[in-house]
């Protein structure tokens, strides 16, 4: 058992000072507890043996504080309770050597420092509170749990060579430079909370590691975490208001994953001077500068980042990037590389940008694959000043601008659509050029291709039909070649007053399509367990394209499918992909859908439904036979009830004699489905696999009301939101899309009626759907 020592001004047999108390302890061996009665107490001390000191009263009722020097000093094994510690001279509490464990004290240090823990030494803070002064380890061991750090001068938590630290459930707010700083060190810094740090929150700097996960930062004045000359591991944590979310530089090699950083007034992530490292699963929502920018010799590699609201999605100057599965939107320019920086993008969506992809300047490089950009209000692709990019595989959609525009610099396209651009599918100009295979440029609201000014054209086995403008427009001084490619059905296909030499075939080449629509049915809300099977049946169909490449038999499998489940589950739009999905692997020549039900195949007398069902069968060839509420060619309708089995069982011929040409879809009710299968022996042969559509639920339902809002230029007010997930909710999986579209089109009504006696409303009150548009006889039950 400890012996007991007792500090009190007034009670007798007890020590008059705390120093005198731990001088009476130097006579006693083993541990002590120094209990101090209630007061203050300006002295200070050094303690060399084991020693608890706390309070008689408890918390709040003993200050100890000293005017210059140290106020506690520690040499041994000390333990500080409940107590207010305050110095104006050099530290608070110090730590020499041995352990000292602090818990729920009050910590002001108004000289340098609050707490130091120096060469050797161990520091344990639970539930206390700083204030004023930094804490330090210096080559020591440090574990700060739930305690508060306020108002240093400079930074809160110094953590500097050679030492280890644990910081968690920690905040650590208003801090003149830095809230922790890792120098030379290792430490793990998780559920913490940091605010108004005067320089960056987090600071891992020269040969440090640190391991941050779970962080709560925002107002801070400069960087949210900074990597500096160091590795680590930052992940699921948030960066709010601070000029830079998160900094990679001078070599650091950081693992970021799972992030999200708002409101950055510069960039939201930075990686510049040699740095790179992985970032995973990042979210960027508003920027003032970019979402995510690389300089000066950056090399990072990113799986997974959304931007929205932005200057700049993707800026990469004098670096290198690689990027996938990014998706950028409503910003100025999705992606910009310039200066000599070079940036590889797979599986990339820019929408509701002003310009899309933009690179220029000398040797700057980019290369986009398996990628959209989508309604762009001023060029979907821009390269110029020498610039280059490559595009493979990839859909520019509704440019307002145009499609892609070359200016002194070059494009690569191969497998690539340009579709409905408003100016013109593909500008190339200045002595720009085009190198391209395979492109297709469609429903331009102008040209499909001009050619002008010193322009240099490589074009093969191309499409450009359909263009409000001319299809091909070789002008000036324009040069090279369009070979092998179809220029049809626009307002004049070919007009070349230049040395272009232009060769159009009669035959379409074949566009690759299949990653576009791929990546579509990846964007339909819900239906993962669908998309998942989808994917099986395409990587089936590529794994034996590539068997019959190498000289191997293909798998002999059917590509007929059953999709089962309610109605308004995203049936037929899953067929439309999946048809132009097949169109795109070259296992359909066109992958229309042909949607038909009962009455398009069975006629009214007896021998006219086999007829019947061969016309819309043939209808069909080249693509999809989506057979909606298959079913009920299976029931018993009165006198002509068997003319639904004479349709199936012609059905059943032609799928076998014709199933290289046309793929069938049947679909319905699950269990009505199943008595279909059971109408004729070879249907379920004929099937290669049952998809399962199940009901949306009531979040992915408000996801749906939200995205058909937006596609009408509505904005939803956040009360609407829980208004509609919990109407959905009450309605227990029974609701689906149709549903979401007509609650819609009910607040859009009422919306104009409120809206019908102003006379001149405002654009918010245009835009905004709120509460009072919910309808009164919406399910409140």
């Amino acid at each position: 058992m400890p012996t007991t020592f007792r500090v009190s001004t007034t009670t007798r047999r007890a020590h008059p000072t705390i120093l005198a108390a731990l001088l009476a302890i130097n006579d006693v061996p083993g541990a002590a507890i120094v209990y101090i009665d209630p007061g203050e107490y300006d002295e200070s001390f050094v303690i060399g043996s084991e020693v608890e000191l706390r309070p008689t009263d408890g918390p709040g009722t003993v200050t100890i504080s000293a005017s210059d020097g140290v106020t506690v000093e520690s040499n041994g094994r000390l333990v500080l309770s409940d107590l207010k510690i305050v110095n104006r001279g050099q530290a608070a509490v110090k730590v020499n050597a041995g352990q000292t464990i602090i818990q729920n004290c009050d910590i002001w240090g108004y000289g340098k420092a609050s707490i130091q823990a120096l060469s050797g030494s161990t520091l344990k803070m639970t539930e206390c509170v700083t204030h004023n002064g930094r804490v330090s380890l210096t080559a020591a061991k440090g574990t700060l749990v739930r305690s508060e750090f306020r108002d240093a001068a400079d930074n809160a938590i110094a953590v500097v060579d050679g030492s280890e630290a644990h910081v968690r459930d920690c905040v650590i707010a208003n801090t003149g430079l830095l809230g922790v700083r890792v120098h030379s060190s290792t430490a793990k810094i998780s559920k913490c909370e940091f605010t108004g740090t005067g320089s960056a929150a987090i600071s891992i700097d020269t040969h440090s590691s640190a391991t941050i996960a779970d962080c709560r930062i925002h107002e801070v004045h400069s960087y949210g975490i900074q990597f500096n000359q160091a590795n680590g591991i930052l992940e699921d944590t948030v960066v709010v208001d601070a000029e830079t979310g998160i900094w990679a530089t001078n070599g650091a090699r950081p693992t970021v994953r799972r992030c999200k950083i708002e409101d950055a007034r510069d960039a939201g992530v930075f990686v510049d001077d040699r740095a790179g490292g992985e970032f995973t699963d990042l979210e960027v929502l508003k920027a003032g500068n970019a979402g995510f920018a690389v300089g000066k010799m950056g090399t990072p590699e990113v799986y997974g980042l959304q931007v929205d609201q932005t200057v700049t999605g993707v800026l990469i100057a004098e670096s290198k990037g690689k990027f996938s599965a990014v998706t950028v939107e409503n910003s100025d320019v999705g992606i910009k590389v310039r200066e000599r920086g070079t940036g590889e993008f797979t599986d990339t969506r820019l929408s509701h940008c002003e310009y899309g992809l933009e690179v220029h300047g000398y040797s700057s490089t980019a290369s986009m694959a398996e990628s959209r950009i989508e309604d762009i209000k001023s060029a979907g692709v821009y390269v110029g000043d020498d610039g280059r990019a490559t595009l493979s595989d990839c859909v520019i959609e509704r440019a307002l601008g145009g499609g892609m525009n070359v200016s002194g610099g070059r494009i690569t396209a191969k497998d690539t659509q340009v579709i409905e651009a408003g100016i013109g599918g593909v500008y190339v100009r200045e002595k720009g050029s085009l190198v391209a295979e395979r492109l297709s440029v469609t429903k331009s609201h102008g040209y499909g291709l001009w050619a002008k000014n010193e322009a240099w054209l490589d074009v093969s086995s191309s499409v450009f039909t359909d263009n409000e403008g001319d299809g091909v427009l070789a002008t000036d001084q324009s040069t090279g070649q369009l070979i092998s490619s179809v220029v049809t059905g626009n307002s004049r296909d070919v007009v070349v007053t230049s040395t272009v030499r232009v060769e159009t075939e009669t035959t379409k080449p074949a566009i690759v399509t299949d990653t576009a629509a791929l990546a579509e049915l990846e964007e339909l809300i819900g239906l993962a367990a669908v998309k998942k099977q989808v994917r099986t049946q395409v990587n089936l169909i590529r794994v034996g394209q590539q068997r019959t490449k190498a000289g191997l038999p293909a798998p002999e499998t059917s590509r007929h499918l059953i999709f089962s489940g309610p109605p308004g589950t995203g049936k037929t739009t899953v067929a439309r992909l999946y048809g132009r999905i097949l169109a795109g692997l070259g296992v359909l020549e066109k992958g229309q859908v042909i949607e038909v039900s009962r009455g398009d195949l069975v006629g009214q007398y007896l021998g006219s439904t086999a007829d019947k069902t061969r016309t819309t069968f043939e209808r069909a060839v080249g693509g999809v036979l989506f057979i909606d509420e298959a079913f009920a060619l299976s029931r018993v309708f009165g006198a002509n009830s068997d003319f639904g089995q004479e349709a199936i069982d012609e059905l059943v011929k032609l799928m076998e004699d014709r199933r290289s040409e046309v793929v069938v879809i049947a679909a319905g009710y699950t269990d009505e489905m199943k008595s279909f299968l059971d109408m004729n022996p070879g249907l379920k042969s004929r099937f290669s696999r049952v998809i399962e559509f199940p009901p949306y639920n009531a979040e992915e339902l408000t996801w749906i009301f939200e995205h058909l809002a937006g596609k009408n230029h509505y904005e939803v007010h956040k009360d609407v939101r829980g208004l509609v997930q919990g109407m959905f909710a009450r309605q227990d999986g029974h609701g689906n899309a149709r549903d979401a579209r007509n609650l819609l089109e009910a607040m859009m009504e009422r919306h104009a009626e409120r809206l019908a006696d102003i006379p001149d409303p405002t654009r918010d009150e245009l835009l905004w759907l709120l509460p009072s548009d919910f309808p009164d006889d919406a399910d409140h039950s």
